[in-house]
This record gives structure tokens, C-alpha cells and sequence, in this order.
């Protein structure tokens, strides 16, 4: 009777971590979905700002290329990462809030970028696979931008 007990108590607690981790996934998606286009959306204000280190050069990001940069940060597609690899960014953007987001091009995959948001000593690690994100945001913050120029910072 002893072992029918374990039995269904493990049991019960593999149903509970099968159901409980996919949903910290999506839970996680959603809150950096939703930080991601918040930050960008204050920097599009007058006051705000975003700046952007790529290559050595600094930028302050403006107009469109601000919503370029959140269609290449926010597909429904993100995976969560619980253990993201260690990596050197070559892309850092700074919001006047403090939240900053760091981006790195997977060496194990052709077309996937590791970006970690950064936000109240907090880090969430995220994988965009397709989109080209790393081409599309180095465009977005270069001094010519991808819609309009960028000043230098």
C-alpha cells in the first residue's frame, strides 16, 4: 500500500512540473513581451531615450527605427532560456529607465540571437530564431538607421 502511495504521489508531482514549467515559459514571453515594447514605447517620448552600443559606436536612437527595433525583439516566436550560454554582447541598448537589453548572435545556430533583458537587478534571457534580428537592430541603431539617422551619442 506504501509503494501505491509514492507511486501516485510521484506521479502527481511529475503532472504538476510537466504543466508548471511550460507555463513559467509563456508567463516569462509575456511579461518581456510586454517590458520590451513598454520601454520602447517611453523612449519614443521627448524626455526619454534610448541609447545603443554596437561596434564602438554609441547612438541615440530615434523615430522609426525605435519600432523596428520592437518587431525584431518581440515575435511570438521567443523562447524563454532558463540557462542562457555565456556570451559577449555585441549589441546594448539602454533605456532612460534603467533597463538594458543585450544582444548576441548564438555561434551554434545560423539565424538566432540571444537577448537578455535586464531590468530592477533582474536578467531574462530570451532565443529569437529567423528575423535576422542581429542584421535588422545593428541597422536600426547604426548612425544612418534603418527609417531615419540616428545622432551620435
Amino acid at each position: 500500500m506504501k509503494k501505491l502511495l509514492i507511486i501516485v504521489v510521484a506521479l502527481l508531482i511529475l503532472g504538476a512540473l510537466l504543466v508548471a514549467v511550460p507555463l513559467s515559459g509563456q508567463f516569462a514571453g509575456i511579461q518581456y513581451e510586454k517590458r520590451v515594447q513598454m520601454d520602447l514605447l517611453i523612449a519614443a517620448g521627448e524626455a526619454e531615450w534610448l541609447q545603443a552600443e554596437h561596434g564602438g559606436v554609441t547612438t541615440q536612437v530615434v523615430g522609426g527605427n525605435l519600432s523596428r527595433i520592437s518587431r525584431m525583439l518581440t515575435p511570438k516566436e521567443a523562447k524563454h532560456l532558463l540557462f542562457p550560454p555565456k556570451l559577449e554582447p555585441e549589441i546594448t541598448l539602454t533605456f532612460s529607465n534603467g533597463d538594458v537589453i543585450c544582444l548576441s548572435a548564438d555561434p551554434d545556430a545560423q539565424d538566432r540571437a540571444i537577448v537578455l533583458l535586464k531590468q530592477n537587478n533582474k536578467t531574462a534571457a530570451f532565443a529569437i530564431e529567423g528575423y535576422q534580428v542581429m542584421k535588422n537592430v545593428a541597422d536600426a541603431v547604426s548612425p544612418e538607421g534603418f527609417s531615419e539617422e540616428n545622432p551620435l551619442a
